[in-house]
């Protein structure tokens, strides 16, 4: 009877020590919950705070609390192209459709980027794509401006001139 009374006793002591172990893992698996969770409310409260969508997908699984940087709850919203800018036209300056059809011409015409200075003066003295401050410029003065850049072979480097 005494040895049942005694193995009775340390029975009952290794149950109080396993639910005390038992209450110990609990209570710390319920404080990374709790600590989880509180984790998971800052960056909530953060996000909304800043006013921003949530893109990211969060987990609270168990006691982790995760952010899945790899998974999108939505696509991000997409910021609209700046609108163009507006070339406003000047008569001594040229625009950039006035440049572009003197290059389109001078293309057609040169393609090899070299043309002589009489024909270069010549498209110069069309008014149709040039600025207005050209428009009283004479020929003697188209050729002096163009002179500058003849080659040994009395061509000009259009390319050059449009630089």
């Amino acid at each position: 009877a005494v040895v049942s009374t005694q193995s009775t006793g340390d029975l009952k002591e290794q149950a109080l020590a396993m639910y005390k172990l038992q209450q110990d893992w609990i209570g710390e698996r319920f404080k990374q919950e709790m600590d989880s969770i509180k984790a998971m409310c800052e960056m909530l409260r953060d996000v909304i705070e800043s006013e921003k969508p949530l893109i990211q997908q969060i987990q609270l699984v168990d006691e982790q609390f995760m952010v899945n940087l790899g998974y999108r709850m939505f696509q991000p919203p997409v910021t609209p192209a700046p609108d163009p800018p507006i070339e406003v036209p000047s008569p001594t300056v040229f625009s950039i459709a006035q440049i572009q059809e003197l290059h389109r011409n001078l293309s057609s015409i040169a393609p090899s980027g070299f043309i002589s200075l009489e024909m270069l003066v010549a498209m110069f003295e069309a008014p149709a794509f040039i600025p207005e401050i050209w428009f009283n410029v004479t020929t003697q003065q188209l050729e002096d401006i163009f002179s500058r850049h003849l080659s040994d072979t009395k061509y000009v480097n259009w390319r050059s001139v449009l630089l």
